[in-house]
């Protein structure tokens, strides 16, 4: 029989390469779903990787909080409290706590307890302010145009300030004689002032003390200081210079006849003198300060400790500055009046 040629052939029966694979499989039957294995694939690999997700976060958790409730189940460090916690503060303790509270006591860590005034917080004192030495309110630091000072609690602040240059700049300008009454009117105000403290000072008998005067003695001296605000960087000398003689207005208003603005000798006798009202100023801040303390303690504590010798020391060195402002004043009227300026001030005369 002829066989069509396009008829394809009848090929030879081939095994079957995947029935071992499939007998395999049947065999383990219904105990596939126990090989972890076979949970990795399809909707059910997704449910196991879920919950092995949240499985994992819960247990976290569980031993972020154990381990939290373990250590707070620790006993804690013990805090060692000073064994003069309590006491009245010393007198160097009570000058180095003043200047940044009320000072109360000696605090639990060995320094100064003090209520603050802006707050009513009480803390102990810093070491911060405890190293801060100084009159002024800022301290200048490496870097040009900032300044530090401890802040609201007790740790180091830092500003950028330009208020310095603001208080040494320049005022006004006058002419020649309107210069030197501009200058012998501010000077006397603050003669006048340094001499109503120094009568207050006058009148504290160191043998039966009254209290009272020291506050009234550092209200005189913080209005003189607010009036001028190079007081504050302790630039005394820089006082003057806020009211400058103006050469062209003094030509102008003379017609060029005229005997010009003072020369440096002048001016030097002028900032001489009120480098010396600054020294006087920050002696009677010191007695004042000081007298406030004796104020808040009990007689008998008050003549068992050394309040009363150091108020002596400083009226002693007080006076002995007080003759020094008034050759100052001197000289300086020596010039002035040499010169058709006269600045005539003198200690303990009202001024006009």
């Amino acid at each position: 029989m002829i066989e069509r040629l396009w008829a394809q052939p009848k090929l030879p029966a081939k095994a079957d390469i995947l029935a071992e694979e499939r007998e395999r499989r049947q065999r383990r039957g219904r105990w596939q779903f126990l090989w972890p294995g076979s949970w990795l694939y399809g909707k059910v690999g997704v449910v196991v990787l879920g919950v092995f997700i949240v499985g994992g976060l819960a247990w976290a958790g569980y031993q972020g909080v154990g381990g939290g409730l373990a250590q707070g189940a620790e006993p804690s460090v013990e805090v060692v409290i000073h064994p003069e916690a309590g006491r009245g503060l010393t007198a160097v303790e009570y000058a180095a706590a003043e200047r940044f509270g009320v000072p109360l006591e000696l605090g639990e860590g060995g320094l100064p307890l003090i209520r603050v005034k802006a707050t009513g917080e009480v803390r102990e004192v810093t070491p911060v302010e405890l190293e801060y030495h100084s009159s002024r309110p800022f301290l200048e630091s490496e870097v040009l145009g900032v300044v530090w000072n401890p802040g609201p609690r007790g740790w180091g602040m830092w500003w950028r300030d330009n208020s310095e240059m603001e208080a040494v700049r320049t005022q006004a300008l006058f002419p020649r004689l309107a210069w030197a009454e501009k200058q012998e009117r501010e000077l006397a105000y603050a003669a006048w002032m340094v001499s109503e403290a120094l009568r207050l000072v006058s009148l504290m008998d160191l043998e039966v003390w009254r209290p009272g005067l020291g506050p009234v003695v550092l209200e005189l001296t913080s209005r003189l200081r607010s009036r001028y605000p190079q007081a504050d960087y302790g630039e005394w000398g820089l006082v003057p210079l806020s009211w400058q003689c103006d050469p062209g207005l003094e030509s102008d208003l003379h017609q060029g006849i005229t005997q010009g603005c003072p020369g440096p000798e002048y001016l030097t006798a002028l900032e001489s003198a009120w480098t010396r009202v600054g020294v006087v100023v920050a002696m009677l801040e010191g007695i004042g300060r000081l007298a406030e303390r004796m104020d808040n303690v009990g007689a008998a504590e008050l003549y068992q400790s050394d309040y009363l010798l150091g108020q002596t020391y400083l009226m002693v060195d007080v006076l002995q500055e007080v003759e020094a402002l008034g050759s100052s004043l001197e000289r300086l009227l020596e010039l002035s009046v040499s010169v058709e300026l006269p600045v005539n001030v003198h200690l303990f005369r009202e001024p006009l």
